[in-house]
């Protein structure tokens, strides 16, 4: 349409001509198209087998294809219009315009004193459960106040209770609400009965998840929602709860006192509930699928390498003409690896190099790295050209097989040893191979400093995972750098990135005077040195790396870890040791070889003069 109208004055004759003017306004005044709404990924298609099903940790798994048996049920049939991974079936919710809900189902394990469906006779003082969640599009109301809880019943009769660890709604969003049977620091239940309220010492409902999975905006997608209950050592208050949300820890409750002093029984039930106090203001569904309980963290799904990705059908002005998805190796998306064409067909995708293109450390693959864990963000375009924003990172999956020992492509200069090297080897690779696709680390489709910025942190903060040994050290990014040569542009290009790159000072300045000198990168290496653990945290063992000079020559070297009363834990090292990098274990047990407690730990070096003590996370 022509912008350049002119509007005549209005008189006889010229009414018609004015009214078009009118309705031209909204063009001539430059109004914008309106965007589409941000979609999310739906869900994404499942290997055929999960590793928890086969897993030792296992105590029950049920993915609702087949209606298995259980200690209670209700509500509709399984649904096989709505599931995971547009495949099998699902549990269904349902709820009618001012209902209570239906749906649930019960699973007595363990120790029970009622009949065992898994694991018979076993006590379980740690258990960890996680369902895949999805409510109706467009739902409202907030959250029905129950979801599911892990619980430890005394008696086959009347089912009463030692714990219960609640998993509940708040508003729109979900709530720890962990409740006693047995009163402060005694070795007694008072409950008399099931859901005996009045009798239970509540702890309190709190925290509150920033997530607010029951929102209309997160309506419509699966998300994963996996809690844990680790039950009170007997007389002390070190019990724990979590809760995480499509992989991240949104609540979290320590010192808990789960049981006082009381012994007899462990966490034996687990129940997936519908109920609404209120009840639900219009009809509307949520479904339930891939529920596992174990004795050890569970996590996402796991894909092919080639996953099939879903999106959420089309919502906003008109109708789709396309869409397109990104994965990153982070929930932050500094490291995306693969990037979709545009797709014009349909609201599913599968990941390969025909479909899209793969960048950073997976540049020209042909599929996803095994073994390693992944996120992903989705934007729509309407038939109008106008593009949603992107979404933020969310449905975390892993891919199945092994993990490669750098799968998340940190070792660039391939000596098996992470630094600043390899910042400085990937700067050079930029400058000698231009838009190579390996040099592009945030899948931007432009390789620069940026990227080796990006390396560098996650080289620090111990992103980078188990399989290689780490030289990051608290205070900056320490290293040895082999010697290069490099051509005078590319000796000028590397002197102007230096002051962005998070280098030590001392080692800025070393890099500089070597470029002056000689335009080559000098042959260097740092002194005493003890790297972060990794991973961090960890789930059941971590590696710590830590560096003598040769100036050292041979010293004793004593690695210990302690508690944070100081108390010692575990002797990693206790000899005499001669230059070099060194790499060691812990398995997250005490010197007796008993597994210790979740929680943070101190690490300790003492080499000659040198001491340095760092932090590490072990959760189980």
């Amino acid at each position: 349409m022509n912008r350049n109208l002119v509007c005549l004055l209005p008189h006889p004759g010229r009414l018609r001509t004015v009214l078009g003017c009118l309705l031209c306004l909204p063009i001539l005044l430059g109004a914008q198209t309106q965007q589409p709404d941000i979609p999310r990924i739906e869900s994404v298609r499942m290997a055929s087998r999960q590793p928890q099903e086969n897993s030792q940790s296992l105590i029950w798994f049920d993915d609702f294809d087949i209606e298995r048996l259980y200690t209670e049920s209700s509500g509709p049939q399984l649904d096989n219009t709505t599931r995971f991974g547009n495949y099998g079936k699902a549990m269904r919710c349902f709820y009618a315009a001012g209902s209570q809900g239906s749906g649930n189902r019960k699973v007595f394990f363990g120790d029970t004193p009622y009949t065992a469906l898994a694991r018979a006779g076993v006590k379980f003082d740690e258990v960890y459960w996680r369902i895949y969640v999805k409510h109706q599009a467009g739902w409202t109301g907030g959250g029905p106040a129950k979801m599911s809880r892990a619980t430890s019943l005394i008696t086959a009769t009347d089912w009463r209770q030692m714990m219960i660890s609640h998993v509940w709604s708040s508003g729109e969003s979900l709530t720890l609400d962990p409740a006693s049977g047995v009163p402060a620091g005694k070795n007694y239940v008072v409950t008399t009965s099931y859901n005996d309220f009045g009798n239970l010492r509540w702890m309190g409902n709190k925290p509150i998840s920033d997530f607010k999975i029951s929102s209309t905006e997160e309506s419509g997608w699966w998300v994963c929602v996996e809690a844990r209950c680790k039950l009170n050592t007997p007389g002390q208050s070190d019990g724990e709860n979590q809760l995480w949300i499509d992989g991240k820890l949104e609540c979290e409750r320590l010192n808990v006192d789960w049981r006082g002093s009381y012994d007899n029984f462990g966490i034996n039930a687990v129940f997936l509930e519908a109920y609404w106090n209120s009840g639900s203001p219009v009809e509307q569904n949520r479904w339930y699928d891939n529920f596992v309980i174990s004795t050890s963290r569970i996590g996402p799904v796991v894909t092919s390498r080639n996953p099939e990705l879903f999106k959420t059908p089309y919502s906003g002005p008109g109708s789709q003409d396309a869409w397109e998805v990104r994965i990153a190796l982070d929930r932050d998306g500094r490291r995306v690896v693969w990037s979709s064409n545009p797709v014009t067909d349909g609201d599913s995708v599968v990941v390969g190099a025909s479909a899209g293109t793969f960048s950073g450390s997976l540049a020209n693959e042909i599929r996803l790295a095994p073994g390693t864990t992944y996120y992903l963000r989705v934007r729509q375009q309407s038939d109008e050209e106008a593009w949603s924003d992107w979404s933020y990172w969310h449905q975390e999956f892993m891919t199945e097989g092994d993990p490669e020992p750098d799968g998340m492509g940190c070792d660039f200069n391939g000596d098996g040893r992470l630094g600043v090297a390899d910042a400085l080897a990937l700067l050079i690779f930029q400058l000698r191979n231009p838009g190579d696709l390996r040099g592009d680390i945030n899948g931007d489709n432009v390789a620069g400093v940026a990227d080796v910025v990006i390396l560098l942190r996650d080289i620090m903060t111990g992103f980078c995972g188990p399989g290689l040994s780490s030289l990051a050290a608290a205070e900056g990014l320490n290293g040895q750098i082999e010697a290069l040569e490099l051509t005078a542009g590319e000796g000028e290009a590397l002197r102007e990135s230096l002051p962005v790159l998070g280098l030590t000072e001392s080692l800025r300045r070393r890099i500089e005077t070597a470029l002056d000198r000689t335009g080559s990168l000098p042959g260097y290496r740092e002194p005493f040195a003890l790297m972060q653990n990794s991973p961090n945290p960890f789930n059941p063992r971590t590696s710590i790396s830590y560096s003598l000079p040769e100036s050292a020559g041979g010293v004793r070297v004593s690695l210990k870890v302690f508690d944070l009363r100081n108390k010692v834990i575990r002797t990693l090292v206790d000899a005499f040791r001669t230059a070099g990098t060194y790499t060691v274990f812990w398995d997250g047990n005490d010197e007796q070889d008993n597994p210790v407690a979740n929680g943070v730990y101190l690490y300790r070096m003492r080499a000659g003069e040198f001491a340095q003590t760092r932090k590490m996370v072990l959760l189980r």
